[in-house]
């Protein structure tokens, strides 16, 4: 069987506020490339955001396959761009995608890119299927969660349940990245996924956009068991000596009993978790202590401090409990990171003040806060784009083409026609608001940039949302919270006191 290419269609590189720049992996690839090599095939994987595609093998037919994960916008551009060129170089080989997008428009992907199939939400098994179509061995027409096009006509099969038990996936096998996976985990971090979904349902979240027939037969939140976890970190600290990760999925501490296993675990191996994403609800006294000296920040977002915007959100957290929390992780030597969504339908100045302050309090107690401010783009499918388009009475984009150009950026311009609540004056005004607060709210927020004391300068309505904002408690020396780039300089690492001896 000849190798299988798998692509991540990026051009970005993010940002980043590491001494070092790291990328998060293409996790689902890797998830796929796993499975389909325990099943015998090869796989490749390429990140455009980087890696050049090797057009040479293309030409050649040394894939039997070609696969594009397709989120919104650039992904999306690129994948078209991409998959006009494989056919134009060879049209023999067979081109997949998979993804969000595929997933919620596979007819129309179908139609209008150079693609044979569209594999629909989570793709282990049907691509599995998909190969051994490909080999004479399998009905077309059997593949569940598959949508193809033969002689111009798409067929879009049965969905695919989606799979309850994790532990019957293979432990991840980061050695498919081949020389980006390495001891200093450049150009990726060791980011580990130990579950998928989330209990709660905001309803601006690309999880809500799942199809309703398939969860109805699937809890909202599955996980893998702490030993299936447990295997795949011992794996990597096994083929690199690493002893530093970081946990990506949506909320880590969904499982109180599963996160405190593999808290414990990892301590008793002296391991530490750079990063982990969790829920305000399921940080609780016992969780927060298990952190303490192994895990060095906790994201959890606040998306607004506005309780009228929380409701529209769905987000339902308390917003009194976030000091006390914040509190409590600085005592253990954690530090947090908080994101933040503005232009919001209904949205105030008032809100937006709401932000402002919320975070001036967070700085007090521990200067190294950070946030992350960005605009709302209304995601297809979710509950909050049907209020815009039902409630609201207003006409979203829903071309391809118009989701292509999609961006959670402030700053391109063709932001604009996604948010049709928000005229000219509005939508420049609220990337005024968010370049300000992104760098007031930064880690180390020691002086504010020309750029945003232009801007406060300059509006009035800017300068009376961020009153005070020469009194934000300021850090005393500069720190960047990211223990792996200390590990691999061999420093000596106390967690629980490094952060606070520098307030």
């Amino acid at each position: 069987m000849k190798k299988i290419l798998l692509i991540s269609p990026s051009y970005k590189v993010h940002k980043t506020s590491k001494a070092v720049l790291r990328q998060e992996p293409p996790i689902g690839l890797l998830n796929l490339a796993s499975f389909i090599a325990e099943k015998g095939y090869e796989c490749e994987i390429v990140n455009t955001a980087f890696e050049e595609i090797d057009w040479a093998k293309i030409k050649n037919g040394e894939y039997s396959l070609v696969g594009f994960t397709v989120f919104i916008g650039e992904f999306m551009k690129n994948t078209k761009e991409f998959s006009k060129r494989i056919k134009s170089i060879n049209p023999k080989i067979p081109i997949c995608i998979g993804g969000v997008m595929a997933s919620l428009y596979p007819e129309e992907m179908l139609k209008e890119y150079d693609v044979d199939f569209a594999v629909r939400y989570e793709g282990e098994y049907t691509l599995f299927e998909l190969l051994q179509y490909l080999e004479g061995k399998l009905d077309i027409r059997e593949i569940k969660g598959l949508s193809y096009k033969l002689n111009g006509i798409v067929y879009t099969n049965k969905p695919r349940p989606l799979e309850n038990d994790l532990d019957k996936l293979p432990v991840p096998n980061w050695k498919v990245f081949g020389k980006n996976y390495n001891l200093e985990q450049i150009p990726y971090y060791f980011r580990i996924m130990s579950s998928k979904g989330c209990p709660f349902q905001c309803s601006f979240c690309y999880s809500q956009s799942i199809d309703s027939e398939l969860k109805k037969g699937s809890p909202l939140w599955r996980s893998r068991t702490a030993s299936h976890v447990i295997a795949e970190i011992e794996k990597i600290n096994r083929e690199t000596k690493t002893t530093v990760f970081t946990f990506g999925d949506d909320n880590f501490v969904v499982n109180k009993k599963r996160v405190l296993e593999i808290l414990r675990w990892m301590r008793k191996k002296g391991f530490y978790i750079e990063q982990c994403i969790a829920h305000l609800n399921n940080l609780d006294d016992e969780i927060i202590d298990a952190m303490g000296g192994i895990v060095q920040t906790v994201i959890y977002s606040i998306e607004s401090a506005s309780p009228l915007l929380q409701k529209l959100l769905n987000k339902n957290i308390l917003l009194e409990r976030i000091p006390e929390i914040n509190r409590k992780l600085f005592k253990k030597g954690i530090t947090t990171t908080h994101n933040f969504i503005i232009g919001l339908p209904t949205e105030r100045d008032a809100d937006l003040r709401m932000n402002f302050e919320m975070m001036v309090r967070l700085k007090a107690i521990n200067p190294y806060v950070r946030s992350l401010c960005y605009f709302f783009l209304p995601l297809p499918c979710t509950p909050i784009t049907e209020y815009v388009k039902n409630t609201m009475g207003l006409e979203l984009p829903e071309t391809l083409k118009d989701f292509e150009e999609a961006s959670f950026d402030s700053g391109v311009e063709v932001g604009k026609k996604f948010r049709p609540w928000l005229d000219n004056e509005r939508y420049y005004f609220l990337h005024k608001y968010c370049e300000i607060f992104n760098d007031v709210f930064q880690i180390n927020n020691i002086e504010l940039s020309a750029e945003s004391k232009g801007f406060l300068e300059g509006d009035a309505k800017l300068r009376k949302i961020f009153e005070g904002v020469e009194k934000v408690n300021k850090p005393r020396v500069l720190y960047r919270p990211y223990v792996l780039d200390r590990v691999l300089k061999h420093e000596h690492i106390d967690l629980l006191e490094d952060l606070k001896k520098r307030v």
